[in-house]
């Protein structure tokens, strides 16, 4: 089956009524048995086989110049429980989806071709394998807490859900009629890090890569991943073959945190590393 992730952030179907079509299968067939993966690693990892594009517009991926995030040095100062609350959920809905996998996706994932607000929300929900969901929920542990503390719990999920959404609308946006199901949480958490970077420029970020363990700002590692997400979503409309990750629903929810961040710090309402207002 045929569906894009968002995230592996990450990234980024027809409802019920409009089950993949024959010709949809064969193409997804076709598509694994050429060697494109249908999934990614995780929510910020590069899939395991770029887009494939032309000489003059395929960005060079060095898997081994990545590096993964497994802890942030923020303190908190409250216990998170919305973000713990949406960890549960993401996995209560994976375990849930596993019982009749194809049915839930075309269900309740997002289809350009066939948008609905229901599902805009229902596929922030869905993931397309373990290693989707759990690089998905990495980052929102990591990131999520601090954006909680900071904001408190109801405005968190607000921002959480509208972050979702704005990511939805961008997915959709650039790809007008697709009937490729798009599901996976990042298009919010990507949300979440535009406001984390935001608020939390400075804040030290641990994570592994080809170097072993080294600790970086967040605006490095966050700025090196939306650099990312915009040259592989760029390469995509320009004619590159899809890698089954929604770059710009990557995009289109961080843009959404960091603007939205950015005008409440810049009218006072919330401080950069500081207590709210």
């Amino acid at each position: 089956m045929k569906m894009k992730l968002l995230g592996t952030l990450g990234q980024s179907p027809a409802r019920r009524s409009r089950a993949p079509s024959e010709a949809l299968r064969k193409q997804s067939a076709r598509k694994q048995a050429s060697g494109v993966p249908s999934s990614a690693r995780g929510l910020f990892g590069v899939p395991e086989q770029a887009p494939r594009t032309s000489a003059k517009t395929a960005p060079k991926m060095d898997k081994r110049a990545q590096f993964f995030p497994y802890k942030d040095e923020t303190a908190r100062h409250s216990f998170p429980y919305v973000t713990i609350s949406l960890i549960a959920l993401n996995v209560l809905v994976f375990l849930w989806s596993l019982t009749n996998f194809e049915s839930v996706i075309n269900t309740f994932g997002f289809v350009p071709a066939a948008a609905s607000l229901l599902t805009i929300f229902t596929s922030m929900f869905l993931h397309g394998g373990l290693d989707h969901i759990l690089g998905n929920m990495l980052y929102l542990w990591i990131f999520g807490d601090n954006i909680e503390d900071k904001f408190g719990k109801i405005f968190f999920i607000v921002f959480y859900l509208l972050a979702g959404l704005a990511a939805s609308l961008t997915h959709w946006l650039t790809n007008i009629g697709s009937a490729v199901p798009a599901i996976g949480a990042s298009g919010a958490i990507s949300g979440v890090l535009g406001i984390y970077v935001v608020l939390f420029p400075k804040a030290r970020i641990r994570t592994i890569g080809r170097f072993g363990l080294i600790t970086v700002s967040a605006w490095m590692m966050i700025g090196l991943w939306f650099l990312i997400q915009l040259l592989l979503g760029s390469a995509s409309l320009l004619g590159g073959q899809g890698s089954g990750i929604a770059f710009w629903a990557h995009v289109g929810g961080f843009v959404f945190g960091f603007v939205v961040t950015l005008a409440l710090k810049v009218s006072g309402i919330v401080k950069v590393e500081g207590k709210k207002k």
